[in-house]
C-alpha cells in the first residue's frame, strides 16, 4: 500500500475515530452525571433519615408519629437502608413499652374477658404496623425483629390485603424474637412467625388467625386461654409450655410438635397428646 493510499484510508477513518471518541466523553460525563444524582440521593436519605429519628425523640406523640412514618416511606425508597430501620423501630418499641423490671402486670387469669384490659401506645402499634408492612427480602441476614421484653398487650399485627391468610400476604416476622414479651389479649392474622422465639413470653387469651408457627421456640411460654385457627405449629418447641384452656381446631397443624410437662417424672409428649391438650382428636 502506497503512501498516498494509508493517508486516504486514515483519512476515511477519521470521522468514525472522531464519533467513538465523542461516545467514550459522552458516557463519562452520563456515568460522571449518574454517580452525582445518587451522592445526592443518598444525601437526601441520610437527612431524612436523621430528621425522622430526631422525631422519635420527641415529647409529642403526633411528631413521633411523623417520625415512624418519615422511616417507612424511606425504607420503601432505599431498600439498603431497611435492616437499620427495622433495627431502629425495634429498638423503639422496646424502649417505649417494655415490659417491668418486676414482672408481667397483673391481670385478671379469667377466660371470660373478651377485650385487653390495656390498649397498646399508638405510636408503638404504628411502629409494629411499619415493620409488618415491609418485605422481609431486603433485611439481610443478621437483621431480624427484636421486641424481646416489650409490652405489646392489646397489639394487632396484621398480613396485608383482604386475605392476610394467604402465605404470599402475611406479614414478615420470621424469627423475630419475642422472648419474655408481654402479648396477652395481643392478636396475630396472616403472620409469617415461622422460627420465632417465644420463650418465658405471656400470650394469655391471645389470637392466632392464619399464622405460621412452624418450628417456634416456645419453651416456659403462657399460652393459657389462647385462640388458635389455622395455625401451623409443625416442629413448635412447647415443651413446659402453659396450655390451661388454649383453644384450637382441625385446622391447627400438630407434625412433630412436642413438649415436656412442667410436673414430676415428666415425658416427652406427642402431637396426638398436643391435639388432646387442645381439646380435639388426632390426626
Amino acid at each position: 500500500m502506497s503512501r498516498a493510499e494509508r493517508i486516504s484510508l486514515v483519512a476515511a477513518a477519521l470521522p468514525g475515530l472522531t464519533a467513538l471518541v465523542a461516545l467514550v466523553f459522552t458516557w463519562m460525563s452520563v456515568e460522571g452525571t449518574r454517580a452525582e444524582v445518587q451522592i445526592a440521593e443518598q444525601g437526601q436519605i441520610t437527612n431524612r433519615f436523621n430528621a425522622a429519628v430526631r422525631n422519635l425523640g420527641s415529647d409529642s406523640a403526633d411528631v413521633r408519629l411523623g417520625g415512624i412514618h418519615g422511616l417507612q416511606r424511606i425504607m420503601q425508597d432505599s431498600a439498603r437502608d431497611q435492616p437499620t430501620i427495622v433495627s431502629v423501630l425495634s429498638a423503639y418499641a422496646r424502649q417505649h413499652a417494655p415490659v417491668p423490671v418486676s414482672g408481667f402486670a397483673k391481670e385478671s387469669k379469667s377466660c371470660e374477658l373478651a377485650e385487653a384490659p390495656v390498649k397498646l401506645a399508638t405510636d408503638v402499634q404504628a411502629a409494629l404496623n411499619v415493620l409488618a408492612n415491609r418485605s422481609a427480602d431486603h433485611d439481610g441476614q443478621d437483621w431480624l425483629v427484636d421486641l424481646r421484653n416489650t409490652d405489646l398487650r392489646g397489639a394487632e399485627v396484621d398480613g396485608l390485603g383482604d386475605a392476610p391468610e394467604k402465605p404470599e400476604n402475611r406479614a414478615a416476622f420470621p424469627k423475630a424474637n419475642f422472648d419474655g414479651a408481654d402479648l396477652r389479649h395481643s392478636q396475630f392474622i396472616g403472620v409469617d412467625l415461622q422460627g420465632a422465639g417465644f420463650f418465658e413470653s405471656n400470650l394469655t387469651a391471645a389470637w392466632f388467625s392464619g399464622v405460621d408457627l412452624s418450628y417456634a421456640n416456645m419453651p416456659d411460654a403462657d399460652l393459657s386461654c389462647t385462640l388458635l385457627e389455622d395455625v401451623n405449629l409443625t416442629g413448635a418447641r412447647l415443651s413446659d409450655a402453659k396450655l390451661h384452656e388454649v383453644q384450637g381446631d382441625e385446622t391447627v397443624n400438630l407434625t412433630k410438635a412436642n413438649l415436656v410437662e412442667a410436673k414430676p417424672g415428666a415425658r416427652r409428649q406427642s402431637a396426638g397428646d398436643l391435639a388432646g391438650l387442645l381439646g380435639r382428636p388426632a390426626h
